[in-house]
Protein backbone atom coordinates (compact mmCIF):
# COMPACT_ATOMS: atom_id res chain seq x y z
CA UNK A 1 0.00 0.00 0.00
CA UNK A 2 1.43 3.70 -1.13
CA UNK A 3 1.00 6.31 1.19
CA UNK A 4 1.67 9.76 0.91
CA UNK A 5 -0.01 13.26 1.90
CA UNK A 6 0.70 17.14 1.10
CA UNK A 7 -0.18 20.07 2.57
CA UNK A 8 -3.03 22.67 0.86
CA UNK A 9 -2.51 26.23 -0.50
CA UNK A 10 -1.13 28.71 2.73
CA UNK A 11 -5.01 30.24 1.85
CA UNK A 12 -6.71 26.67 2.91
CA UNK A 13 -4.33 25.81 5.36
CA UNK A 14 -6.47 26.84 8.62
CA UNK A 15 -9.49 24.98 7.12
CA UNK A 16 -7.73 21.75 5.50
CA UNK A 17 -5.23 19.95 7.19
CA UNK A 18 -4.11 17.67 4.45
CA UNK A 19 -4.51 16.20 1.30
CA UNK A 20 -3.79 12.17 1.16
CA UNK A 21 -3.86 8.93 -1.04
CA UNK A 22 -3.38 5.30 -1.06
CA UNK A 23 -2.83 2.84 -3.81
CA UNK A 24 -2.72 -0.42 -4.02
CA UNK A 25 -3.72 -3.58 -6.15
CA UNK A 26 -5.58 -6.76 -5.63
CA UNK A 27 -2.56 -8.37 -5.14
CA UNK A 28 -2.15 -6.85 -1.44
CA UNK A 29 -4.21 -7.94 1.48
CA UNK A 30 -6.98 -6.21 2.39
CA UNK A 31 -6.46 -3.10 4.51
CA UNK A 32 -8.82 -2.14 7.30
CA UNK A 33 -9.60 1.50 8.11
CA UNK A 34 -8.16 2.57 11.39
CA UNK A 35 -10.87 3.40 13.49
CA UNK A 36 -11.90 7.02 13.31
CA UNK A 37 -12.43 8.89 16.97
CA UNK A 38 -15.64 11.12 17.03
CA UNK A 39 -14.21 14.51 16.78
CA UNK A 40 -15.60 17.52 14.38
CA UNK A 41 -13.45 17.07 11.85
CA UNK A 42 -14.80 15.39 8.36
CA UNK A 43 -12.69 13.77 5.68
CA UNK A 44 -14.43 14.05 1.71
CA UNK A 45 -12.84 10.71 -0.04
CA UNK A 46 -13.01 10.31 -3.64
CA UNK A 47 -11.85 7.23 -5.17
CA UNK A 48 -10.59 5.94 -8.47
CA UNK A 49 -10.65 2.51 -7.82
CA UNK A 50 -12.71 0.01 -4.68
CA UNK A 51 -14.53 2.34 -3.01
CA UNK A 52 -14.89 1.18 1.28
CA UNK A 53 -17.65 -0.65 2.92
CA UNK A 54 -19.71 0.40 5.98
CA UNK A 55 -20.71 -2.87 7.92
CA UNK A 56 -20.10 -4.52 4.71
CA UNK A 57 -21.83 -2.07 2.67
CA UNK A 58 -19.93 -0.70 -0.17
CA UNK A 59 -20.14 3.45 -0.10
CA UNK A 60 -20.21 5.92 -3.52
CA UNK A 61 -17.19 6.16 -5.35
CA UNK A 62 -17.16 10.20 -3.31
CA UNK A 63 -18.24 10.40 0.00
CA UNK A 64 -17.48 12.03 3.20
CA UNK A 65 -16.81 10.51 6.56
CA UNK A 66 -18.07 12.26 9.69
CA UNK A 67 -18.11 10.05 12.30
CA UNK A 68 -19.81 10.71 15.61
CA UNK A 69 -19.82 6.68 16.66
CA UNK A 70 -17.55 3.32 15.97
CA UNK A 71 -17.90 2.03 12.05
CA UNK A 72 -16.56 -0.75 10.64
CA UNK A 73 -14.62 0.77 7.45
CA UNK A 74 -12.91 -1.84 5.62
CA UNK A 75 -11.43 -2.32 2.00
CA UNK A 76 -10.80 -4.65 -0.42
CA UNK A 77 -9.81 -5.06 -4.17
CA UNK A 78 -7.97 -2.11 -6.10
CA UNK A 79 -7.46 0.81 -4.02
CA UNK A 80 -6.74 4.07 -4.95
CA UNK A 81 -8.18 7.41 -3.87
CA UNK A 82 -7.27 11.13 -2.80
CA UNK A 83 -8.93 12.23 0.22
CA UNK A 84 -9.05 15.68 1.98
CA UNK A 85 -8.78 16.40 6.00
CA UNK A 86 -10.58 19.00 7.29
CA UNK A 87 -9.43 20.75 10.86
CA UNK A 88 -12.02 20.50 13.35
CA UNK A 89 -15.44 22.60 12.95
CA UNK A 90 -13.80 23.83 9.36
CA UNK A 91 -16.20 22.15 7.08
CA UNK A 92 -18.27 24.50 7.71
CA UNK A 93 -16.54 27.08 5.75
CA UNK A 94 -17.33 24.96 2.99
CA UNK A 95 -20.55 24.14 2.78
CA UNK A 96 -23.87 25.56 3.44
CA UNK A 97 -25.09 22.20 5.27
CA UNK A 98 -25.06 23.07 8.88
CA UNK A 99 -23.01 20.46 10.35
CA UNK A 100 -24.83 18.69 12.26
CA UNK A 101 -27.00 17.07 9.34
CA UNK A 102 -23.38 15.43 8.62
CA UNK A 103 -22.96 13.66 11.65
CA UNK A 104 -22.48 9.67 10.69
CA UNK A 105 -23.39 10.15 7.21
CA UNK A 106 -21.57 9.60 3.88
CA UNK A 107 -23.35 12.29 1.83
CA UNK A 108 -21.82 12.29 -1.53
CA UNK A 109 -19.54 14.70 -2.96
CA UNK A 110 -22.33 15.73 -5.51
CA UNK A 111 -24.61 16.31 -2.34
CA UNK A 112 -22.90 18.70 -1.16
CA UNK A 113 -21.48 20.77 -4.10
CA UNK A 114 -23.99 19.72 -7.32
CA UNK A 115 -22.31 20.68 -10.12
CA UNK A 116 -19.52 21.93 -8.73
CA UNK A 117 -18.73 18.52 -7.38
CA UNK A 118 -19.47 16.62 -10.23
CA UNK A 119 -16.89 18.94 -12.56
CA UNK A 120 -14.53 17.99 -9.90
CA UNK A 121 -14.46 14.71 -10.06
CA UNK A 122 -14.75 14.30 -13.96
CA UNK A 123 -11.31 16.48 -13.78
CA UNK A 124 -9.43 14.58 -10.85
CA UNK A 125 -10.56 11.15 -12.79
CA UNK A 126 -9.04 12.40 -16.15
CA UNK A 127 -5.92 13.60 -14.11
CA UNK A 128 -3.13 11.37 -13.82
CA UNK A 129 -0.34 13.39 -11.49
CA UNK A 130 -0.84 13.81 -8.08
CA UNK A 131 0.67 17.29 -8.96
CA UNK A 132 -2.34 17.84 -10.86
CA UNK A 133 -4.86 16.69 -8.63
CA UNK A 134 -3.23 18.99 -5.31
CA UNK A 135 -3.72 21.84 -8.08
CA UNK A 136 -7.15 21.40 -8.82
CA UNK A 137 -8.16 20.47 -5.14
CA UNK A 138 -6.96 23.58 -3.69
CA UNK A 139 -8.80 25.43 -6.83
CA UNK A 140 -12.07 24.30 -5.90
CA UNK A 141 -11.50 24.75 -2.11
CA UNK A 142 -10.42 28.08 -2.39
CA UNK A 143 -13.49 29.47 -4.30
CA UNK A 144 -15.93 26.86 -2.33
CA UNK A 145 -13.98 29.15 0.75
CA UNK A 146 -14.88 32.90 -1.27
CA UNK A 147 -18.35 31.42 -1.35
CA UNK A 148 -19.01 29.72 2.18
CA UNK A 149 -16.94 31.16 4.71
CA UNK A 150 -18.34 32.06 8.02
CA UNK A 151 -18.20 35.71 9.42
CA UNK A 152 -18.55 34.32 13.31
CA UNK A 153 -14.18 34.03 13.85
CA UNK A 154 -15.51 32.98 17.82
CA UNK A 155 -15.89 29.32 17.40
CA UNK A 156 -13.18 28.97 15.25
CA UNK A 157 -10.52 30.80 17.54
CA UNK A 158 -12.65 28.73 20.85
CA UNK A 159 -11.45 25.28 19.17
CA UNK A 160 -8.52 25.56 18.05
CA UNK A 161 -7.69 27.61 21.43
CA UNK A 162 -9.56 24.19 23.54
CA UNK A 163 -7.59 21.83 21.04
CA UNK A 164 -4.57 23.08 21.23
CA UNK A 165 -5.05 23.41 25.37
CA UNK A 166 -6.84 20.49 26.01
CA UNK A 167 -4.97 19.70 29.00
CA UNK A 168 -5.47 23.10 31.18
CA UNK A 169 -8.56 25.40 29.57
CA UNK A 170 -11.07 26.09 31.27
CA UNK A 171 -14.34 26.40 29.32
CA UNK A 172 -15.76 29.13 31.68
CA UNK A 173 -12.56 31.31 31.30
CA UNK A 174 -12.17 30.60 27.80
CA UNK A 175 -15.78 32.08 27.35
CA UNK A 176 -15.35 35.32 29.52
CA UNK A 177 -12.00 35.58 27.38
CA UNK A 178 -14.10 35.81 23.91
CA UNK A 179 -16.54 38.12 25.77
CA UNK A 180 -19.66 35.74 25.65
CA UNK A 181 -21.24 34.30 28.91
CA UNK A 182 -20.25 30.45 29.40
CA UNK A 183 -23.92 29.37 28.51
CA UNK A 184 -24.47 31.25 25.32
CA UNK A 185 -20.78 30.01 24.52
CA UNK A 186 -22.15 26.68 25.09
CA UNK A 187 -25.38 26.94 23.43
CA UNK A 188 -23.63 28.22 19.86
CA UNK A 189 -21.15 25.73 20.15
CA UNK A 190 -23.47 22.32 20.75
CA UNK A 191 -25.80 24.65 17.86
CA UNK A 192 -22.97 24.63 15.01
CA UNK A 193 -21.11 21.21 16.24
CA UNK A 194 -23.79 19.15 17.81
CA UNK A 195 -21.95 19.02 21.25
CA UNK A 196 -20.93 21.24 23.60
CA UNK A 197 -17.09 22.67 24.61
CA UNK A 198 -16.41 19.74 27.06
CA UNK A 199 -17.15 17.07 25.22
CA UNK A 200 -14.62 18.67 22.51
CA UNK A 201 -11.86 19.00 25.07
CA UNK A 202 -12.35 15.33 26.14
CA UNK A 203 -11.93 13.83 22.44
CA UNK A 204 -9.10 16.52 21.55
CA UNK A 205 -7.37 15.07 24.87
CA UNK A 206 -7.78 11.47 23.77
CA UNK A 207 -7.09 12.43 20.39
CA UNK A 208 -3.66 13.73 21.32
CA UNK A 209 -2.84 11.18 23.37
CA UNK A 210 -3.55 8.89 21.11
CA UNK A 211 -0.93 10.24 18.88
CA UNK A 212 1.72 10.64 21.32
CA UNK A 213 1.33 6.94 22.10
CA UNK A 214 1.98 6.18 18.42
CA UNK A 215 4.87 8.53 17.47
CA UNK A 216 6.59 8.36 20.89
CA UNK A 217 7.05 4.28 20.80
CA UNK A 218 10.15 4.42 23.22
CA UNK A 219 8.20 6.92 26.01
CA UNK A 220 6.67 5.18 29.15
CA UNK A 221 3.08 5.17 27.83
CA UNK A 222 1.97 5.62 31.78
CA UNK A 223 3.48 8.71 31.74
CA UNK A 224 2.35 10.02 28.80
CA UNK A 225 -1.29 9.45 29.81
CA UNK A 226 -1.05 11.05 32.97
CA UNK A 227 0.55 13.84 31.28
CA UNK A 228 -2.66 14.38 29.13
CA UNK A 229 -4.28 14.69 32.35
CA UNK A 230 -5.78 11.22 32.99
CA UNK A 231 -6.85 9.80 36.25
CA UNK A 232 -4.68 6.52 35.74
CA UNK A 233 -4.26 4.12 33.23
CA UNK A 234 -7.99 2.75 33.86
CA UNK A 235 -9.37 5.86 32.99
CA UNK A 236 -7.49 5.98 29.94
CA UNK A 237 -8.44 2.55 28.72
CA UNK A 238 -12.15 3.34 29.16
CA UNK A 239 -12.07 6.24 27.53
CA UNK A 240 -10.53 4.43 24.29
CA UNK A 241 -12.83 1.49 24.27
CA UNK A 242 -15.71 4.18 24.13
CA UNK A 243 -13.97 5.96 21.32
CA UNK A 244 -12.79 3.30 19.08
CA UNK A 245 -14.30 -0.26 20.53
CA UNK A 246 -10.79 -1.30 21.02
CA UNK A 247 -8.29 -1.25 24.23
CA UNK A 248 -4.90 0.51 23.71
CA UNK A 249 -2.87 -2.25 23.09
CA UNK A 250 -5.44 -3.85 20.34
CA UNK A 251 -5.56 -0.21 19.05
CA UNK A 252 -2.07 0.35 19.18
CA UNK A 253 -1.39 -3.06 17.12
CA UNK A 254 -3.83 -2.07 14.41
CA UNK A 255 -1.20 1.02 13.46
CA UNK A 256 0.85 -0.99 11.61
CA UNK A 257 -1.78 -2.73 9.11
CA UNK A 258 -4.52 -0.03 8.81
CA UNK A 259 -4.77 3.36 6.75
CA UNK A 260 -5.19 6.72 7.94
CA UNK A 261 -3.83 10.04 7.26
CA UNK A 262 -1.61 9.72 10.55
CA UNK A 263 1.03 7.24 8.93
CA UNK A 264 1.47 8.69 5.56
CA UNK A 265 4.57 10.05 4.13
CA UNK A 266 5.10 13.47 2.57
CA UNK A 267 5.76 14.51 -0.97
Amino acid sequence: MQLAHHKPTATLLPYINRYYWGKSNTNEDSITMFPLVAGTGVDVYIHFGTSFYVDNQALSTSHILCPRQHANITTSGDIDFIAIRFNHGAFRHFSPINFNELHNSYVTVHDLWKEEGDILIDKLYHTSTIENRIQLLDEFFTLLLLKHQCTNTILDQAMRTIYQNHSTVCISELSQQLNISTRHFERKFKQEFGFNPKNFQVVSRFENTLRKLFFSPNKDQLSLILDSGYYDQSHFIKECKAYTNYSPSEIINLKDNSLHFYFTKTV
